[in-house]
């Protein structure tokens, strides 16, 4: 006795096991986005923790200068849209202010590169935001979520570090 599909059958059964394959897909998967990546190899100063923590919140890191217990990072943003920067800025500084390795930098200064249309009519590559934050600030921003909520990160930033926007970019 041999089986025989007819070309509906056939059909119908593949269908099923591509939902049964993506099913098993996502239940079993974990987030591996940018967002969730930690180094696989440990940091030797506070100096390197931190441009780790830089590569691993999804920053393109442009420039990179430590000066004593103060970092400067120039960044090139792959979107200029403000909440975008203000969830990699979280992302990042969480990880630096909550990091015991980090203990000794006082200070950071966010520095988010992305080309703006000149008055002439060409692009350029410059910085539309900035975020200047020192450690007895950061002690007063809530870093407890993982995802915050964007409006109130900003607000935090406002009353406990600076932030400025470059009122010619995109918002």
């Amino acid at each position: 006795m041999t089986l025989s599909f007819n070309t509906l059958q056939r059909s119908i059964a593949f269908g099923l096991l591509c939902i049964l394959a993506i099913v098993y897909v996502v239940a079993t998967s974990s987030d591996e986005t940018h967002l969730g990546k930690t180094a696989l190899t440990p940091s030797r100063s506070p100096e390197q923790s931190v441009l780790q923590h830089a590569i691993t919140s999804g920053f393109r890191v442009l420039r990179f200068s430590p000066e004593n217990a103060t970092i400067t990072i120039h960044t090139k943003a792959i979107y200029q849209a403000r909440s975008a920067f203000l969830l990699m800025a979280y992302t990042f500084l969480r990880k630096i202010y909550t990091d015991q390795g980090c203990a000794t930098i006082d200070s950071i200064r966010l520095y988010p590169f992305g080309y703006q249309l000149n008055a002439n009519g060409t692009h350029s590559l410059r910085p539309f935001a900035e975020i200047i934050i020192e450690r007895s600030g950061a002690k007063k921003i809530d870093w407890s979520q993982t995802y915050p909520n964007l409006s109130a990160f900003h607000e935090s930033l406002k009353s406990h570090a600076i932030i400025r926007y470059d009122k010619n970019s995109v918002p």
